[in-house]
């Protein structure tokens, strides 16, 4: 595809911003609470509602090349 990388470079900016603050947040929520529930918790249910996004991801028409 013609703007793959541009797809990449905007698909992988929030993934990681969420990279970087994921170890934050949950090393504070475990000195807050002496447990990792929470954060797995709210990983877990990011998680899914991403997996549920997918589902209404269109499927990319194909391309017809003329010559």
């Amino acid at each position: 595809r013609k703007a793959f990388a541009t797809i990449m470079g905007i698909s992988q900016f929030p993934m990681n911003i969420g990279m970087i603050g994921a170890p934050l947040f949950a090393g504070y929520m475990f000195d807050t609470t002496n447990s990792y529930v929470i954060p797995f918790s709210v990983f877990a249910i990011l998680t899914f509602f991403g997996a549920f996004l997918m589902l209404f991801v269109k499927k990319p028409r194909k391309l017809t090349q003329q010559l």
